[in-house]
């Protein structure tokens, strides 16, 4: 059994016109075994959380385009700067937490470019973290395969 096989996670587009920030990218997660869900949730609230950041990168700045535009990483949030960056950004209020508990996790972005960097990059980073949540939960025998 795939570490995959314990979770769906999904990704999808939408555009509002009327908003400031029109476009939305949707990361949606269906855990499917009860025990690995349990032990993300209780994971993220008792240890820590995760956010996304997303940055403008410096080697963009200087006229390098090699890497991308945008620099997209879950990050903990203990670090001020961390938690600065998030905030100035304002593509979200929620976290990873938010994701586990209800199954959607929602970025209002204001430019096209963007949308298709945090789709690449948010679920890499994503199945990242949660593959590590399968890990840890198998290590813990809270799950096995």
């Amino acid at each position: 059994m795939r570490k995959e096989d314990f979770y769906t996670l999904s990704v999808e587009e939408d555009y509002v016109e009327e908003d400031i920030k029109p476009y939305r990218v949707i990361f949606r997660l269906e855990v499917k075994d009860l025990g690995l869900k349990t032990f993300a949730t209780d994971f993220s609230r008792d240890e820590y959380d995760w956010i996304m950041i997303v940055q403008e990168r410096i080697f963009y700045k200087l006229g390098i385009d090699f890497f991308g535009r945008y620099y997209v990483r879950l990050v903990r949030p203990i670090y001020k700067s961390m938690r600065k960056i998030a905030a100035e950004n304002g593509y979200t209020k929620s976290s990873l937490k938010d994701l586990i508990r209800t199954g959607e996790w929602v970025f209002n972005l204001d430019n096209e470019q963007l949308v298709q960097e945090v789709k690449r990059d948010g679920i890499k980073e994503i199945k990242s973290i949660f593959n590590g949540f399968v890990n840890k939960a198998k290590h813990e025998k809270v799950i096995s395969f």
